[in-house]
């Protein structure tokens, strides 16, 4: 009875310990997903200029490229987890500064 517990809990916090990057990286893609929906809000809007509309853009694939790069391996270390976190950060200052910098787009 004893090694069955130990076995089961065991197995749980294994279990824990191979989700717990693959929730890390879903909630990234949510935020992704969040982003790209703020700058097609920004185009519709005419906050956002074409020139602003595509730097964004191109941010946002160049986020992807690098995610890509890092689950390339199988493995998704601390260190990669660092460096995504800090470009969704950048990009969402980013997307920030440009719907708010008083250009408008005109149609």
């Amino acid at each position: 009875m004893k090694t069955r517990l130990a076995i089961l809990t065991l197995g749980a916090v294994m279990g824990l310990l191979i989700v717990q990057p693959v929730l890390a990286a879903g909630r990234g893609a949510n935020r992704q997903f969040y982003q790209k929906q703020r700058i097609c809000q920004g185009i519709y809007s005419g906050e956002l200029t074409r020139g602003e509309a595509r730097h964004l853009q191109r941010q946002h694939h160049h986020f992807q490229r690098h995610q890509r790069l890092a689950w390339a391996d199988g493995t998704f270390t601390v260190k990669e987890q660092r460096r995504l976190r800090r470009e969704q950060n950048r990009a969402s200052e980013n997307i920030y500064c440009l719907k708010n910098n008083k250009r408008r787009r005109f149609f």
